[in-house]
């Protein structure tokens, strides 16, 4: 299966990239290494240097026809996002829109979407499918959404968690 990593220079996705190979899946890495280094890249992942807001996102599609997306990407500075939160808007919310056109024309079969944005159960997210292996919010959009429990979840299970994420 071939999938696209958005991100994935940074800590967490560069593992995540890591045990996709580990486990037989061709991937392609979009990061902007904007906080992320190419040394976290895997050698054997196809590497664009794109930004997720940008339109040549969808000439990597066109390129590489991923099965699935793991979105990653996102402007996570909270000191950032109050200096300039119009930044953050291009990035998380317009870029996550960019992506997701992407993956609507291509028509890609899943998308995974990582995020640490809600830390309890008080927001109501009836409209929503909800995962919740580690009593966090996880939301769906037609894929699904995964809330790592902390950051060094991903290095000691990723082998089983990412073969169930692909699984699901």
């Amino acid at each position: 299966m071939k999938i696209l990593v958005t991100g994935g220079a940074g800590f967490i996705a560069s593992h995540v990239v890591d045990e996709y190979i580990a486990i037989g899946h061709d991937v392609v890495v979009v990061d902007n290494l904007s906080t992320g280094y190419q040394k976290n890249i895997n050698p054997k992942a196809k590497f664009y240097k794109i930004d997720i807001c940008s339109d040549e996102l969808h000439g990597v599609f066109e390129v590489e026809k991923p099965d699935i997306v793991n979105h990653h990407a996102a402007q996570i500075s909270v000191p950032v996002s109050v200096q300039n939160p119009f930044l953050d808007l291009d990035t998380n919310a317009k870029g996550f829109l960019n992506l997701l056109e992407n993956c609507v024309k291509h028509r890609v079969k899943k998308v995974i979407f990582i995020s640490s944005i809600f830390y309890n159960n008080s927001v109501n997210c009836s409209n929503f499918i909800l995962r919740d292996p580690f009593n966090k919010i996880n939301m769906s959009f037609g894929g699904f959404s995964v809330r790592y429990f902390f950051n060094f979840f991903i290095s000691l299970n990723a082998r089983i968690s990412v073969a169930s994420f692909v699984a699901s």
